[in-house]
């Protein structure tokens, strides 16, 4: 929270290696360079079931996620959602973005992405719940959860999806996963 880097990507840079984020909070983050949360530089960032929100970047389209070079980056579940930019994702040379079931300010024409407004409860205040009448509830797949491997609800099965958000409660508490770090309740 609140991360500023000189290069890139506030709070994840991601170069030559591999990253994973589940059920993660990204909030009021900021780079120099590209990707305000997450800069993708010739390595891989999977993102899922995260909330980002509120990020600036000082190069480039000024977007929270960014890639170049070679990087990926993968974005499930997610909501990202920044008042301050024009464009949520920046990416050149031969970086690629694959993404389903999101919410994201700003985007048109994605297929299963949703350029509505999540409704998050009080996200000023740090509050990032869904509220009632979101468009996120129910809006995720579940085959993008990953597995339970250290089997956190101890039942024995780490081959079952990850139980828990970001909070501890149950991850699916309705039809569907919902969008973001956050499961309605």
């Amino acid at each position: 929270d609140h991360k500023r880097r000189e290069y890139g990507g506030g709070a994840v840079h991601v170069c030559d290696n591999e990253f994973q984020a589940t059920n993660c909070l990204f909030a009021g983050n900021r780079a120099s360079g590209l990707g305000a949360s997450v800069h993708a530089h010739y390595g891989t960032a999977r993102l899922i079931n995260c909330t980002i929100y509120g990020e600036t970047a000082q190069r480039g389209r000024k977007s929270p996620i960014a890639g170049n070079g070679t990087g990926r980056v993968f974005l499930y579940n997610s909501i990202v959602w920044c008042e301050s930019t024009d464009e949520a994702f920046d990416f050149d040379d031969e970086a690629t973005l694959e993404i389903s079931n999101c919410c994201v300010r700003r985007t048109k024409d994605l297929p299963n992405v949703t350029p509505l407004g999540p409704k998050l409860d009080g996200a000023e205040t740090g509050d990032f719940r869904l509220a009632a009448r979101s468009v996120c509830i129910d809006a995720g797949d579940a085959k993008y959860l990953p597995r339970d491997e250290f089997d956190l609800d101890r039942d024995g099965n780490t081959g079952e999806p990850l139980p828990f958000d970001l909070q501890g409660l149950p991850r699916v508490a309705g039809q569907a996963v919902d969008l973001g770090a956050l499961e309605s309740q």
